[in-house]
């Protein structure tokens, strides 16, 4: 089987400080073009959209409870 892969739309990142998070990938040349909310298990979370060029990244910050469950690195491939 030969699969290509020639785009992504974009790349979830989860992140512990949406305000840190986005601060670092200003540093680099990304632009934020969405802010929102989402509620996961009755509370609240945080998303960004950051853009640079054709890259697109979604930093995503847990509700409080589920914030001790995203380990630093775990979805780094």
């Amino acid at each position: 089987m030969n699969i290509q892969i020639n785009h992504l739309q974009h790349i979830g990142m989860p992140i512990t400080d949406i305000v840190i998070s986005q601060a670092f990938y200003e540093r680099l040349g990304f632009q934020p073009v969405m802010r929102s909310t989402f509620v996961h298990e009755g509370e609240q979370g945080k998303v960004s959209m950051m853009k640079r060029d054709e890259m697109i990244i979604e930093l995503y910050q847990m509700p409080e409870p589920e914030l001790s469950k995203v380990i630093p690195n775990e979805y780094i491939i």
